[in-house]
């Protein structure tokens, strides 16, 4: 009997992280995507900004955003940058 109770309960924690973790997937392939509309950056690049602003601690989706967009914008100077220095 303990063990079933047990056993539920762990299902129900293993079912409810894999719930946040969908709807955390699902948050960041939205962010991807608006970022990717409004800057015109391949995939990647647009996640690894969003993961960037993440990090560094911004927690609202329009903080991590506006702060993407600034990675990429720093990001982009430095490769125009490097472009005409290698012409």
């Amino acid at each position: 009997m303990l063990c079933s109770l047990v056993a539920r309960a762990h299902k129900r924690r293993v079912i409810a992280a894999a719930c946040h973790h969908l709807r955390w997937q699902s948050s960041l392939s939205a962010m991807i995507k608006s970022l990717r509309e409004k800057s015109q950056a391949p995939m990647l690049q647009c996640k690894k900004a969003i993961q960037t602003s993440q990090a560094e601690g911004a927690t609202s989706d329009a903080d991590i955003l506006r702060d993407a967009m600034e990675i990429l914008r720093k990001s982009g100077q430095l490769t125009a940058a490097k472009k005409v220095g290698l012409l």
